[in-house]
């Protein structure tokens, strides 16, 4: 899986047109409610059930704008945390592979782990 996630300043609207990702081999997740997030799938065979790419365009004052990045840096300088997450994504791959929401929430935890060690959403830094 590639997991892209893409800031963008506040505009006020729902962020990126659909189109021109669609025309590419993505396709919008509509399902989100936050006009602020938007998600995109890219899929890799022709009957669109394999979809190892993922792409998250939100606003960078969202919180996941604000929270992502440092769950995505803090492993970079914390081995541990690193492995830890993989662990867990390898543990999850198969059992959860066509459940996103179930995938989503069985990571919760260990992200929001993450961040608060990295200092994010107020709660200051701390050690994993």
């Amino acid at each position: 899986m590639i997991d892209v996630l893409v800031g963008y300043g506040a505009s006020g609207s729902r962020v990126v047109a659909p189109e021109p990702l669609e025309e590419i081999g993505y396709a919008c997740w509509d399902e989100e409610p936050n006009p602020r997030r938007r998600y995109f799938f890219g899929f890799t065979n022709a009957d669109r059930t394999k979809r190892p790419r993922k792409l998250r365009v939100v606003e960078t004052k969202d919180e996941l704008g604000e929270a992502r990045p440092l769950f995505r840096d803090y492993p970079r300088t914390h081995p541990e945390a690193a492995r830890k997450h993989a662990r867990l994504e390898r543990g999850l791959a198969a059992p959860l592979q066509d459940d996103r929401n179930a995938c989503t929430a069985a990571k919760a935890r260990c992200v929001k782990d993450v961040e608060e060690c990295a200092g994010g959403l107020g709660s200051g830094a701390r050690s994993l």
